[in-house]
C-alpha cells in the first residue's frame, strides 16, 4: 500500500503594492525624480540607501527627507515635504478591483487570507483612509514591525500570526527577491505577473 501524503494549503499571503494595489517603487522613485528635479540615477542611489530604514519604521518621516536630500546634495523645507508622499501615493496608487475579488473568494473558500507589505507609514495612513486593507483579517507591515522582505524574520512573523507552518501556506509576490526567500522557507511562492497567470497557478495547485 502506497501512502501519499498531501500537504494542504491553509493560508494565502498578498504582497501589496505591484499585486494587490496598481503601484511599485519605480513609480515611487519617478516621483521623486521629478518632485525633486534630479536624475533617476541619483534617485535611485539615495533610496537604497535611506528606504529601507524608513520602511522599517526606524525613522521618521521629517529624518528620510533629511537623509534622502543629503544623500543627492541639496535641500528642502518641510512645507515642500510635508504633502508629498500622501499626494504622490493618492495620484499614483489605486486598489485592482479584480485582485480584490479574487482575494475575497479565496477568503470564502475557507483559506486563511494575509497581507505582507514593505512600506512607508505616509502610506499605511492613506491605505488605513481608502479601506484597502479591510479584505485582508491579518496584516504585516514592515513599518511597524521593523522588518523589510527579504528579512526572514518577516516571514516568520506572518506565518506566526496565521498560525500555519511554512508548507501550509502560498505566498504572492511580484519581486523575485521576496519569492525566492519565502521558498528557501518552505512556503510555496508564486512570482506575480499578471492575474490572469495567477489564476491559472492557483488552479494548477487546486485552489481555484
Amino acid at each position: 500500500i502506497i501512502i501519499i501524503l498531501l500537504t494542504v494549503t491553509k493560508a494565502i499571503i498578498f504582497d501589496l503594492g505591484g499585486v494587490v494595489i496598481k503601484y511599485s517603487g519605480k513609480k515611487l522613485r519617478r516621483e521623486l525624480s521629478k518632485f525633486l528635479k534630479v536624475s533617476r540615477k541619483k534617485i535611485n542611489a539615495a533610496y537604497k540607501i535611506v528606504m529601507p530604514e524608513f520602511m522599517e519604521g526606524k525613522i521618521s518621516e521629517r529624518e528620510f527627507w533629511k537623509r534622502f536630500t543629503k544623500c543627492i546634495g541639496i535641500h528642502i523645507d518641510q512645507s515642500k515635504w510635508k504633502n508629498f508622499f500622501k499626494n504622490e501615493f493618492h495620484g499614483q496608487a489605486d486598489i485592482d478591483k479584480r485582485m480584490e475579488k479574487l482575494v475575497i473568494s479565496l477568503k470564502r473558500a475557507g483559506y486563511k487570507i494575509a497581507l505582507l507589505s514593505n512600506t512607508i507609514k505616509p502610506h499605511v495612513r492613506y491605505i488605513k483612509e481608502r479601506g484597502w486593507y479591510k479584505v485582508f483579517p491579518i496584516k504585516v507591515w514592515s513599518c511597524e514591525v521593523g522588518f523589510i522582505k527579504p528579512n526572514k524574520k518577516i516571514y516568520f512573523l506572518i506565518l506566526r500570526k496565521l498560525k500555519v507552518k511554512p508548507k501550509e501556506a502560498i505566498f504572492i509576490a511580484d519581486t523575485k527577491a521576496h519569492v525566492d526567500t519565502a521558498r528557501e522557507l518552505g512556503i510555496k511562492a508564486i512570482l506575480f505577473k499578471n492575474k490572469k497567470r495567477l489564476e491559472k497557478e492557483l488552479k494548477a495547485l487546486g485552489l481555484l
